[in-house]
């Protein structure tokens, strides 16, 4: 209905996921806000940075 009809193609489906994916902006997040440091991490969280940024 968002496109007028119900044909699918590769250009709507890329358009239809960046539109989706706009929606994720966080500012708030408990990262959010220990990267601006008025946060601290509890120890778990720091162990999940740590594996989420190694380069494995």
């Amino acid at each position: 209905k968002v496109f007028g009809t119900e044909t699918i193609t590769q250009t709507r489906v890329v358009r239809a996921i960046a539109q989706f994916e706009r929606t994720f902006v966080s500012n708030n997040s408990r990262y959010d806000r220990w990267l601006r440091g008025t946060l601290e991490l509890t120890p778990s969280e720091q162990r999940g940075l740590i594996l989420f940024q190694d380069e494995r």
